[in-house]
């Protein structure tokens, strides 16, 4: 995700996006488990939940997903990461470069 990030973002502007991302995609990851888990405990019948509070935590995620999944194909051409902001190189035209952990692209000189 952060060569992807990388290519449609700014220089200057890079380090607030990536971590934009990490801060949505933790309050994402929080807010799934929170909601998995309430729809457990609902369901909660003597030990352990019952069926019935999987299935609706499981139907409660595809949900999710499904209306993710449609917002992401809806998006206009100017966010689409395969096509560049005006000004930039072309996404064949970066490398990828390995920092620690992470793996960038950085365009090449």
């Amino acid at each position: 995700m952060p060569g992807v990030i990388l290519t449609v973002t700014a220089e200057n502007e890079t380090s607030s996006a990536v971590s934009f991302n990490y801060v949505v995609r933790s309050v994402g990851y929080s807010l799934g488990s929170a909601i998995s888990g309430l729809a457990l405990a609902d369901g909660t019948g003597r030990l352990f939940p019952d069926d019935s509070a999987y299935t609706t935590a499981v139907l409660g995620g595809v949900a999710a997903m499904a209306i993710t999944t449609s917002l992401a194909l809806r998006r206009s051409p100017e966010t689409n990461p395969i096509t560049p902001p005006a000004g930039r190189s072309k996404p064949s035209e970066f490398d990828a470069v390995s920092v620690g952990c992470l793996t960038v692209c950085r365009p090449r000189t």
